[in-house]
């Protein structure tokens, strides 16, 4: 559709970008992580030599806020006729945020296995719509849909031993998905382990994350599932899956997030 309307980046030289002023959705202080994560893959296909994104690997150091100058870098790792790796760094006074990309020449679709299938939704007719708590002011959620099944509608407020959450994403009427919203849509949910711990949760930042796109995108309805299975050690691991109406596999991803001490 897609989730950035507008340029939120301007050219200060070759490969070196600063980030405008206005950059933030006023939901928050820093930028929403997959926010983030958008705008650093469409910097990065502004420069890859080729179109079809394979995958995106994010480390999060730190908070991206209005109050400091916030420049963007791009760097091609390795270029080969078949592969095209880029870095794209955030930075203020330090490094805040890092992404390395894979775009391909091709996609080779001469293979295809799937050896467990991905939870079968409810009709999107029986799904309710996800209320954000902070929908009452200028947030992301009110940008598209996000219909949630009904056994997951209370997940940030009433706890529950399954800390799985599914649903569908919906575009704007006479808008679709595209692959820059990918980054967005995989981050989009709120942490799955409120369905345990509840409210009391709250925001849970993450240290890293891995997407691997598997399919072009033009959808105006995207399933998701969003499940966390490991809670140890201060961390959890959040794996999300994106699939088209038609059920074909659109992107994957699993992050590493703190629970709160």
């Amino acid at each position: 559709m897609t989730i950035l309307k507008q340029s939120l980046e301007t050219v200060v030289k070759e490969g070196l970008y600063q980030l405008d002023d206005q950059f933030v959705l006023p939901q928050a202080e820093a930028m929403f992580g997959g926010y983030v994560m958008a705008l650093a893959y469409r910097v990065a296909s502004k420069h890859a030599i080729f179109e079809h994104p394979l995958h995106q690997s994010c480390h999060f150091m730190g908070p991206l806020k209005h109050n400091e100058p916030i420049y963007i870098s791009v760097e091609t790792l390795k270029a080969s006729s078949r592969f095209h790796i880029l870095d794209v760094v955030f930075s203020g006074k330090r490094p805040l945020f890092r992404a390395t990309y894979t775009f391909a020449k091709k996609r080779d679709s001469s293979y295809f296995c799937i050896k467990k299938k991905w939870p079968k939704l409810v009709p999107i007719q029986e799904c309710v719509p996800f209320i954000h708590p902070k929908s009452e002011k200028k947030h992301f959620f009110n940008t598209f849909n996000f219909l949630l099944e009904p056994s997951c509608k209370d997940f940030m407020y009433k706890t529950k031993n399954r800390m799985q959450v599914s649903g569908y994403f919906v575009a704007p009427k006479g808008d679709v998905f595209s692959l820059l919203d990918i980054p967005f849509l995989c981050d989009a949910i709120p942490p799955v382990p409120h369905f345990k711990y509840g409210a009391k949760i709250g925001w849970m930042p993450s240290l890293n994350l891995d997407l691997q796109f598997r399919a072009p995108v033009h959808e105006t309805v995207i399933k998701c599932v969003v499940e966390t299975k490991y809670i140890s050690s201060g961390v959890a691991q959040e794996d999300c899956l994106l699939i088209s109406e038609d059920d074909k596999l659109l992107a994957l991803s699993r992050q590493m997030m703190m629970m709160p001490s």
